[in-house]
């Protein structure tokens, strides 16, 4: 039985028994409440490193309430539960920093799966940060940012490092996803290999599948000698898969086995090659809405986000504007030159 301190919120009594029952099987520290103004209470008093919560609760504060005020205050793992046709509202809350959300009526199964993913994302996020670690993690990644919300995900980032655990790396276009895939790398046990990354949306799914498992002569019209594929040339290293929303379901297959099975076919052959490689994805796509409509393989989806980095755009960490201007202003100063960006052209400093 595993030791972890979890809330429960929800008004139907029913499904608060359900979830308790479950849980109480297999985790020691249960406590459940039927309204947001009792938990709310409890959450000042005592830190839960995980809360399940209902969206829609009576009373004036409600699941939404709840996981922007604890998210405020500390970093639980919150795990949202609502009904069917609510999903808009579901995602609302995975962007306000929800670990996931479950539709009534559910699996307690599924419950307990996510509840065992809430406990490793724990694990990382809850050891104090490091100075000197989150310092040299800046500066080997070429990362700039000192704002609440860039020291929390380095911190986040250098604990992931120290696992060997897949991880999902979502936000907007242009916020850093490959500057900290290449940050996680180079604080891991794998630094001393490869790292290979791939941009999936630019390829078809033929060349796709050669590039990263490889293919043998003859498998295609164009294929005149054999080629070793990207997870080969990352063995034993990180290989980072970006824009992997943009996959297709029959090449996702191809990568749920490998993460699964740690081992793939090359594109023509009939040879199977074992795969010792860590896998870092990214995407700007909302992949659990690609799930709900069928477009990304929902095993594929857990698989990767074993853990989940969240990228904040520059407009949610203003106090890090500064610190980019003189980056970018030392970065194209170059001597007694002085590089002119929008003109494209260098010219001389007058001193």
């Amino acid at each position: 039985m595993t030791k972890v301190n979890i809330l429960v919120i929800e008004d139907e009594e029913i499904y608060r028994k359900v979830l308790c029952n479950a849980m109480r099987e297999h985790y020691k520290e249960v406590q459940a409440v039927e309204s947001g103004e009792e938990a709310w209470e409890l959450i000042k008093q005592h830190r839960f490193p995980l809360i399940i919560s209902d969206i829609r609760l009576s009373g004036k504060i409600s699941g939404m309430d709840i996981l922007r005020d604890s998210k405020e205050l500390y970093n639980p793992s919150v795990l949202m539960i609502t009904a069917f046709g609510e999903i808009e509202m579901a995602v609302e809350a995975m962007k306000l920093g929800a670990f996931d959300y479950i539709t009534k009526p559910f699996e307690v199964e599924d419950i307990l799966k996510n509840i065992d993913r809430m406990i490793l994302q724990q694990k990382i996020i809850s050891d104090h940060l490091l100075p000197s670690g989150l310092e040299e993690l800046s500066k080997n990644a070429g990362i700039v940012g000192s704002s609440r919300k860039m020291c929390d995900l380095m911190n986040m980032a250098l604990k992931a490092a120290n696992t060997d655990a897949t991880i999902l790396i979502t936000g907007e276009s242009g916020t850093g996803k490959e500057l900290i895939a290449k940050a996680i790398y180079m604080n891991s046990s794998r630094k001393d290999k490869e790292f290979v990354a791939i941009n999936c949306a630019t390829l078809t799914d033929e060349f796709l599948e050669s590039a990263l498992f490889g293919h043998v002569k003859g498998s295609y019209t164009g294929a005149i000698k054999d080629k070793i594929g990207l997870f080969e040339k990352a063995d034993g290293g990180t290989l980072f898969m970006d824009e992997v929303g943009d996959i297709s379901k029959s090449i996702q297959a191809k990568i749920l086995r490998v993460l699964q099975e740690r081992e793939y076919i090359p594109l023509g052959s009939t040879e199977t090659k074992k795969a010792n490689v860590r896998i870092i994805a990214a995407t700007n796509k909302e992949l659990l809405e690609s799930v709900k409509n069928g477009e990304f393989r929902e095993d594929l989806y857990y698989r990767l986000n074993v853990i989940n980095i969240v990228m904040p755009p520059l407009r949610e960490r203003k106090p890090d504007i500064p610190l980019l201007i003189n980056h970018f202003i030392k970065k194209g100063h170059r001597g007694n030159e002085w590089v002119d960006f929008r003109e494209k052209r260098t010219r001389r400093v007058i001193k």
